[in-house]
């Protein structure tokens, strides 16, 4: 048995199968991850450092060169680069493509938890992989004409940064900007002389006094109770009582040997709005979050959180992500329904045939429906780079079907019953389509070969445009004679192609028979 036979007998239950997979891929298309660009992990771990205002060569000898050591060690490592400034390191570390990025960061990691004790202690560091997600999808300026910069940073920081953070699909909000208020603790050298104290020892009386711990606990009523002893300070006054020493029983207080008062951190970034100087929150997805839901779940939220802001208080988007992916799904949208469209009015010419036309027209749709279920299946998102796979894909997955219906109505013009003909057509063509199908094929999926950001970013277009041709092959072959032996009519004879082809065949014949004489 042909798939000729196999498509005619059992067309009930293909249509049936093709019914439910396009149901199945309309739901899975909703629920697509959208993003400008494939979702690609670059062989790249980057780690961040900060370590207060220490020199750079501080930097070089006591931070930069026992991580470098430490993550040498790590297998596939091609190279590393660092970029040293003062208080601060950024390393990059590039690895071979193809390498298991989530397992290699969290070597990186390891090997550099594992040379921490060497570093100083308030060292912080950051281990974090290289994709597309890092960068902002939503930025959001905020600026108060009644507030200052350090009240501007607070208000940015503990009122709106936790709401729109537990928005779904968020994965931080990144503050810059403002001024980040503290309390400063200025020594005076002849004071610490004078109580033979020296610097240490007040950082270290400033390091144990600003702790929380645990005293005990205690039971009430069938429920336990922890007893905490806080000493943190919040205030410069508070600051300034603790106790840095004694002196003959006597106690002396931080405030003693220094001025303590409200301060800022040192500015080393200026932001503005609209010549005003503002604070920006940075809105950054998740990997599998949807870049439109994401910045219009934002936008929400921060329409319910404005009216309780201070007055004064004015945020505004300043870039958008959603804008351009919006605007390149629709270029893509219209372009594919454009093509379909055109498509279609070229079988009506051609064919002359309205349920011809139809059975035709109707590969379409159910292609890119079934296309984006297994898509979803793949792993594969939706960008600029899968949109273009369907966009091109739009004329080449109706030349089976095209090519199935136009000899199933040759067939039937020259009188022969509808099975017959449908059989016959069907099984004449087979295996010129399956060849032509896979050469194309061929040609594409070759591009998933590629290595480096070439191949991260083409092998999504490659593997796209692969299934939409191989699901136009399957379509053409099973559900277009099903459709055809469901819908066409037999013709009469004469009547095999529509009158604008006959017209372009006389005309051929016209010009083969000038060309001989």
């Amino acid at each position: 048995m042909n798939i000729s036979h196999f498509a005619t007998r059992n067309i009930k239950a293909l249509l049936f199968l093709t019914v439910a997979l396009c149901i199945a891929g309309g739901w899975v298309a909703t629920t697509f991850p959208v993003s400008i660009l494939p979702d690609v992990t670059f062989p790249r771990v980057k780690i961040i450092v900060d370590s207060g205002d220490r020199p750079v060569r501080t930097m070089e000898a006591a931070i930069a060169r026992p991580i470098e050591e430490a993550i040498a060690t790590v297998p596939g490592l091609n190279k590393i680069r660092t970029k040293i400034q003062r208080g601060g390191m950024e390393m990059s570390a590039d690895f071979n493509w193809g390498a298991d990025m989530i397992t290699t960061q969290q070597l990186v990691g390891a090997r550099v938890n594992e040379v921490r004790a060497q570093l100083p202690s308030e060292t912080k560091i950051t281990v974090e992989r290289m994709n597309p997600t890092v960068f902002p999808v939503l930025g959001i300026s905020l600026r108060a004409s009644g507030l200052s910069p350090s009240e501007l940073w607070s208000l940015a920081t503990y009122t709106i940064k936790p709401r729109l953070s537990r928005v779904p699909g968020v994965a931080r909000c990144e503050i810059q900007g403002g001024r980040v208020p503290e309390i400063a603790v200025d020594v005076q050298p002849s004071r610490l002389s004078l109580y033979k104290l020296s610097l240490p020892d007040v950082e270290l009386a400033i390091q144990q006094a600003n702790v929380v711990r645990a005293a005990g606990r205690f039971d009430d009523k069938f429920q336990q109770y922890e007893l905490l002893v806080s000493g943190e300070t919040t205030t410069a006054d508070q600051l300034g009582d603790i106790t840095v020493a004694q002196r003959n029983g006597i106690p002396i207080s931080l405030k003693q040997i220094a001025n303590v008062h409200i301060s800022v951190q040192d500015n080393v970034t200026l932001v503005s709005a609209d010549g005003k100087e503002s604070v920006l929150l940075n809105i950054v997805r998740q990997p599998e979050a949807n870049s439109m839901a994401v910045v219009d779940g934002v936008k929400k939220e921060l329409d319910t959180l404005r009216p309780s802001l201070p007055k004064g208080a004015e945020t505004s988007v300043f870039y958008d992500q959603s804008v351009l992916i919006g605007e390149a799904v629709g270029s893509v949208r219209d372009a594919v329904i454009i093509g379909a469209v055109l498509a279609v009015i070229m079988l009506m010419l051609f064919l002359a045939d309205l349920r011809a036309t139809i059975v035709t027209a109707s590969i379409i749709p159910a292609t890119v429906l079934i296309t984006f279920l297994l898509m979803r299946l793949a792993g594969l998102t939706l960008n600029l780079m899968t949109l273009g796979a369907l966009a091109i894909a739009t004329g080449l997955v109706i030349d089976d079907a095209i090519v199935v219906v136009e000899n199933v109505v040759r067939h039937l013009s020259r009188g022969a019953s509808k099975l017959d003909a449908v059989r016959s057509a069907a099984g004449e063509i087979a295996a010129p389509m399956i060849s032509s199908t896979l050469t194309t094929v061929v040609v594409f999926l070759p591009l998933s070969l590629l290595s480096g950001v070439a191949g991260a970013f083409f092998t999504a277009l490659a593997v796209t445009l692969s299934i939409a041709m191989m699901v136009s092959l399957m379509l053409a072959l099973l559900v277009s004679p099903s459709l055809c032996a469901a819908f066409l009519k037999v013709r009469g004879n004469h009547e095999e192609y529509g009158s604008l082809f006959r017209r372009l065949l006389k005309l051929y014949s016209a010009v083969l028979r000038f060309g001989i004489r």
